[in-house]
């Protein structure tokens, strides 16, 4: 199974009826050898559908086909993986909350180029 990994920043929170809502950065993408991501023509991220343009594709290896995107918190994505040699793989990813962006990260807010449906 590919192995996916993910970076998240909160960005604002908001109270809301009495709670705090927060508001996340976050960054997924492939975390796996080099002989997999070379194997893979593009990526297919199914986001919450309550979000806009919650399905996206991103076909850039050298971004380890990084998807950047703003939501209210956690949730589980689907994610198909489309081969170059024409296979595919589905799965599931919960994002982690817990897990921030790299020191040294420039921009997290900052946009990779990202091609969307």
């Amino acid at each position: 199974m590919t192995k996916f990994d993910n970076y998240a920043k909160e960005i604002r929170s908001k109270e809301i009826g009495g709670s705090i809502q927060k508001w996340y950065r976050w960054r997924i993408f492939v975390n796996d050898e080099d002989s997999i991501l070379d194997g893979i023509e593009y990526i297919e991220y199914h986001l919450d559908p309550s979000m806009p343009q919650s399905y996206r594709i991103v076909a850039e290896r050298n971004t380890n086909f990084a998807l950047d995107f703003n939501s209210w918190g956690s949730f589980v994505m689907g994610i198909t993986i489309r081969f170059e040699n024409g296979k595919e793989e589905k799965l599931n990813y919960k994002l982690n909350i817990d897990n921030p962006f790299p020191e040294g990260e420039v921009n997290p807010r900052g946009r990779i180029p990202i091609a969307g449906h």
